[in-house]
């Protein structure tokens, strides 16, 4: 009867591992989705208006 608490407490112990590990990659998840949102958000500008250097050849 021992053997079989014991094995019980190691498969509740994993489990509960298991899902406190699930909840943590899917909150990391929801905070990337939303700095990702908050990103294309934001860089979303003109198109005169551009972050990158221009690539115009100039004539000397």
């Amino acid at each position: 009867m021992t053997y079989l608490i014991i094995a019980y407490t190691v498969i509740f112990v994993a489990l509960f591992l298991y899902i406190f590990s699930l909840a943590r990659r899917q909150r990391n998840l929801r905070r990337e989705i939303e700095d990702l949102k908050h990103s294309t958000k934001t860089s979303s500008q003109p198109p005169s208006v551009s972050r990158q250097p221009s690539t115009v050849n100039r004539q000397p």
